[in-house]
Formats: C-alpha cells, sequence, structure tokens
C-alpha cells in the first residue's frame, strides 16, 4: 500500500510501503524527506442498541454516542448512551442524624450478655491469667452467722479456762470434768462451723453449726441468746441461697 507524502514545495507523491522510515529526495526540488511510518487503520466502533419509550429498537453508530434523535415512529426524543463516558458518581444524601450515646458500643458479632438475677451481690475475681469470673460474696446473714459461732466458741473457751483458773485441784469432779471437755468440744465445733461456712462448705458446715448453736442453749444465759442468734441466721434465706452455691 502507498503512503502518501507531502513537501514543503508543495509536491504530493505516493512512496512504496516498504520506504517507510528512510529518507528519500524529493522528486521535485530534490530536498530530502522521510517516509512516515503507515498509520494504523482505526478499528471501528460497533453500534449499540438503543430502545425507545414506545417500544422500538435501533441501532445507533458510534457518531451518535451521547446524542439525540428523533423517533421515527413516536417522534420522541432518544438519548443514546455512550459506553465509553465515565460514569457519574451518585450524590450521596445523608440521612437524617441520630443521636447515639458516647459511652456506648456493641459488637454485632458478639452476644449480648444476660444477667440473671439471684438475689445475691455479685463480685469479680481474677481467674489465673487475668480472665475475670463472677463468684458470690457472703450476704450479710451468714457473715453474723460465722461471727455469733466464733463469739459462742470463744466464749466457752473462756469460761472453761476461767473456771478452771478459780477452782482448785480437788473441787472439781468428774462429771465437772466430762462437762468441760463437752464445753472444749462444743467451742472447737462452733468455731470449725464458722470457717466451714466462710469457705462454703454447704451441708457440713450448717449442720455443725446448729448442732454447737443447739448444745451451747442450756448452757448459760448469754450462750442461749447467742445459740439462738445463731440458729436464726443460719435459717436464712441468703444463708441457704450462699451455702447451695
Amino acid at each position: 500500500m502507498a503512503i502518501i507524502v507531502s513537501c514543503r514545495c508543495g509536491r504530493r507523491f505516493a512512496a512504496r510501503a516498504n520506504l517507510a522510515g528512510k529518507t528519500v529526495n524529493c522528486p521535485g526540488c530534490s530536498q530530502p524527506l522521510t517516509i512516515p511510518l503507515p498509520q494504523a487503520a482505526a478499528t471501528p466502533k460497533p453500534a449499540i442498541d438503543v430502545a425507545c419509550r414506545c417500544g422500538a429498537r435501533f441501532r445507533a453508530q458510534s457518531h451518535l454516542w451521547g446524542q439525540q434523535f428523533t423517533c421515527p415512529r413516536c417522534g420522541g426524543q432518544v438519548l443514546v448512551p455512550d459506553p465509553l463516558a465515565t460514569p457519574a458518581i451518585a450524590e450521596v444524601v445523608p440521612e437524617d442524624p441520630v443521636d447515639v450515646d458516647e459511652d456506648f458500643s456493641y459488637a454485632v458479632s458478639e452476644p449480648v450478655p444476660r444477667t440473671v438475677s439471684t438475689g445475691l451481690p455479685m463480685r469479680a475475681v481474677s481467674n489465673g491469667a487475668g480472665g475475670g469470673r463472677q463468684k458470690r460474696s457472703m450476704p450479710e446473714s451468714a457473715q453474723m452467722a460465722c461471727g455469733g459461732l466464733l463469739g459462742l466458741g470463744i466464749l466457752i473457751v473462756i469460761l472453761v479456762v476461767g473456771i478452771h483458773s478459780v477452782s482448785g485441784p480437788g473441787d472439781i469432779d468428774a462429771f465437772g470434768q466430762t462437762l468441760s471437755v463437752l464445753s472444749i468440744c462444743l467451742a472447737a465445733a462452733a468455731i470449725v462451723s464458722a470457717v466451714m461456712i466462710w469457705l462454703r462448705v454447704p451441708v457440713l458446715g450448717q449442720v455443725v453449726g446448729s448442732l454447737a448453736a443447739l448444745g451451747a442453749l442450756p448452757a448459760f444465759p448469754i450462750g442461749t441468746l447467742l445459740s439462738v442468734f445463731i440458729l436464726i441466721k443460719l435459717m436464712d434465706r441468703e444463708t441457704q441461697a450462699y451455702l447451695k452455691g
């Protein structure tokens, strides 16, 4: 295919395709000219399908892209879209603002914790390497029961020691000595049961404490009042719930 070359002198001539990129002399003025490389033929743009509102369909050539033409059926205007045009970015209209508490944060992927009320106060206790778990703190009634049992045990020990200190070696008979031993055992049971309740040994601590309180009922007036107080606190609903865990 020949390449059309134009010289400054106005002469136009056709050069063979194998001379592309080479220098030749103009046949008119003998000036050197470089034969340009042949341009690649432009790829024709395909036609696109266009539909009118009336239902008529057409194939629009590339020279009509982005323009309007009149529909021959209904006379309405038909806009031919431009496939090469950059699509317009839709304007984002913000929704009405929503008031949200700044201190509130909630992750959708995390389950909502459900709190079940047990009627007892809870306290966080460290678990191993920093993990937290919930443990019931001792209610006031259980604390009073523990304190009463400790007081009962200490009071019995003081009374037994006091009686032996004021009496001579032969003033206490065998019955008195047996009673002293039983009193010391009763005091030890009261103190041990207080520790058991504090450590939440449910059945054993409550049984031993109740027996100690019952055993001290006929002992002395102060011990009787203290034993009744202990029994009331051991039977309290909060103490029962605490010991049952």
